[in-house]
């Protein structure tokens, strides 16, 4: 009888320790990377640049964006008066806010690499961006104390520069890209 007892438990150990192992096993864990595994230096390393390359990006937009808008904001109030500059000022921190959100899901996706991105996924943060503009926007354009037309040009400069950060950096790595090809060809 103790015997049994004995055996039921190790039976009870060993299921256990399957279901723990059970994330381990590549049916279940398929590999992101060919060649990669999860626990691999290689796998780590490459993720880990990825995550930064795409954080860097995004912290640079953030940066183009938020200059910008002080540059303009910064004109604004020099050729006009405060009312209008403060009405740039918050059409643009309202596309800095939606950019940010981005941002903080792009750094949430890096730090989650099991979790591929999915289409699903990517319009479900599409569309709580476009939420989040759309009732930024509704608030603004219902205050008095600020001008409607400045609101939206300060939203258009930050789409505007978000785009022109954007199209900076592909040019930039063309660029780097064909630098080091011509080297390599040039020996």
């Amino acid at each position: 009888m103790h015997e049994r007892q004995a055996n039921c438990g190790q039976q009870r150990r060993n299921k256990a320790r399957t279901l723990v192992d059970a994330p381990r096993i590549a049916p279940y864990n398929p590999r992101p990377l060919l060649g990669a595994v999860p626990g691999n230096l290689l796998y780590r390393r490459v993720n880990e640049r990825a995550m930064l390359s795409s954080v860097a990006q995004g912290l640079r937009i953030l940066i183009w964006q938020l200059l910008g808008l002080l540059l303009l904001t910064a004109g604004t109030g020099l050729l006009y008066d405060g009312r209008v500059a403060r009405s740039v000022l918050v059409g643009g921190g309202i596309g800095l806010l939606a950019t940010s959100y981005l941002v903080f899901v792009l750094i949430k996706r890096g730090l989650q690499p099991t979790r591929p991105a999915t289409v699903l996924g990517l319009f479900a943060n599409w569309f709580v961006k476009t939420l989040l503009v759309l009732g930024l926007l509704a608030i603004a354009m219902r205050s008095r104390a600020l001008l409607p037309p400045a609101i939206l040009l300060g939203l258009a400069a930050s789409l505007v520069l978000y785009w022109l950060a954007v199209m900076t950096r592909s040019a930039e790595v063309s660029g780097e890209s064909s630098a080091k090809e011509r080297d390599k060809a040039n020996g």
